[in-house]
């Protein structure tokens, strides 16, 4: 009988044998893909690179009064009209700085290319000029009508005398919908977002909202007494206005508490300040400094003991925020700003993301979620991410186009943008619950594996053990 039970033993091992070895294979290989989903950042930078050139200002540490010029060019992306536009609007903020998108009265001028500006006629008779009044008369009447050449640039740029209608909003609102420490975000943030809007006289025509609440929860921190929150909805049901009855929520947030803590700061900075002057920077501050998902501060990236990381950071956003206020908030208030996370006001302002985010439709696929003038710019192309500011700038010239006759002057910003997205190499990659099946899978497989070793194990010590009690008695 050695035989047969030799052959079940060699059966055991071998399927335990296999078992384990599929399982590391399938834990290793959700690991590969997963430091492929991390790498794929690397891939975005470079592709930010490829759209703003490699010496493009990183973060808030550029976004001051004036606006970056020439020596951040664009090497790539976009095609060659974007280029030659961009290069004479380069040209111009160069020469004149601020000058060159602000007038001395506070209003910002309009740029159209030079063969377009020869048929402008100003705005129609709704505002009270003549509808049937050549470019060069206007110009000559109002005495701003200036060329601005670039030169060696094939498409100079002219500025003419216009102001956006008055009686109905043109500027366009685009909602950003994010979380303060998700990588993604971070990213977003700094190569996109703060170039769009540090473009020269691009925040005179958007409307801006950033609502940080990403993937977070609330719970009920005491059930005898329930949260009870009002809802109403403003703006035609586009946006809400949270008031905390009763109850007091505890949130729960993807990347830790810090994240809750950055996300009640950002919202805090906001309703208290509402100028897009004084709060987009310190929330551009507070997000590309911050240490994201997957990044370590400085020290432990040195010395090797953070997990996983992808880049230095500088800490998280309790810490952060002081400091950022203090660089780009200008009079802003530490202590009531700081009273406002604490207390019931930053509980609403959460709660209020939570519902704008929750409601949304369609509903949010990932993170950031961008709208531009109510329409989803990054799903399901989420290439198109790269296009804010080209996005921005077309639906600007929508809602002023019917006021118009002729092209629709822009703000010297919008020639900065490229007209098409930067290619970025395919790569398959395998979504997070893919990833997640793999690890799972594995480690049931390697589980398995163990266990048909040990029961292998156990029942061969039994069989050996009958056979020494029979030759005992024997």
């Amino acid at each position: 009988g050695a035989q047969p039970g030799g052959a079940r033993e060699a059966r055991a091992v071998g399927l335990a044998v296999g078992a384990v070895t599929l399982g590391l294979i399938a834990m290793a290989s959700g690991g590969r893909l997963h430091s492929a989903n991390r790498r794929y950042s690397v891939q975005q930078l470079a592709a930010f690179e490829a759209l703003w050139g490699p010496d493009a200002p990183r973060g808030i540490s550029q976004f001051g009064g004036t606006p970056w010029g020439s020596e951040h060019a664009s090497k790539g992306g976009g095609g060659k009209r974007g280029v030659d536009y961009r290069a004479s609007a380069e040209s111009i903020l160069a020469a004149k700085g601020d000058a060159a998108f602000l007038r001395p009265d506070g209003r910002i001028r309009h740029y159209l290319p030079k063969h377009e500006a020869k048929h402008f006629h100003s705005a129609l008779h709704t505002q009270n000029l003549d509808e049937e009044a050549p470019a060069e008369d206007a110009a000559a009447d109002h005495g701003s009508a200036n060329e601005d050449t670039a030169p060696g640039s094939s498409v100079p740029l002219q500025e003419v005398d216009f102001t956006p209608p008055k009686g109905f909003d043109y500027k366009v609102p685009v909602e950003v919908y994010m979380e303060s420490q998700g990588q993604a975000s971070k990213l977003f943030t700094e190569w996109v977002l703060v170039q769009v809007v540090g473009a020269p006289g691009m925040t005179s025509i958007i409307n801006l909202m950033m609502f940080p609440w990403g993937q977070c929860h609330i719970i009920n921190k005491d059930l005898t007494r329930p949260v009870n929150v009002d809802v109403e909805y403003i703006d035609n049901y586009t946006a809400t206005n949270v008031t905390l009855r009763s109850g007091w929520p505890a949130f729960l947030c993807e990347h830790g508490p810090s994240e809750c803590e950055g996300n009640a700061i950002m919202s805090c900075v906001t309703a208290l300040y509402p100028k897009i002057e004084q709060w987009f920077r310190v929330n551009a501050c507070i997000v590309s400094r911050t240490c994201a998902d997957g990044e370590a501060p400085l020290v432990d990236s040195v010395a090797h003991t953070g997990a996983g990381q992808t880049s230095v950071c500088q800490g998280l956003p309790v810490d952060l925020a002081p400091q950022c206020i203090d660089e780009f908030g200008g009079d802003m208030s530490i202590p009531a700003i700081s009273q406002c996370v604490k207390g019931r006001q930053g509980t609403e302002l959460l709660l209020q993301n939570m519902v704008q985010t929750q409601t949304l439709m369609p509903p949010i696929q990932m993170l950031p979620w961008v709208l531009v003038d109510d329409e989803v710019l990054n799903y399901p192309n989420k290439s198109h991410i790269f296009l804010l500011g080209k996005s921005i700038c077309d639906a600007y010239i929508r809602k002023v186009q019917p006021y118009i006759n002729g092209s629709v002057p822009r703000p010297l910003g919008c020639y900065y943008f490229p007209t098409e997205p930067p290619y970025m190499p395919p790569i398959t990659l395998w979504d997070e619950q893919g990833i997640l099946l793999l690890w799972v899978g594995g480690g049931v497989c390697f589980l398995l594996g163990v266990c048909i070793l040990i029961a292998w194990k156990y029942f061969a010590l039994q069989h050996n053990a009958k056979y020494e009690r029979l030759e005992e008695d024997a």
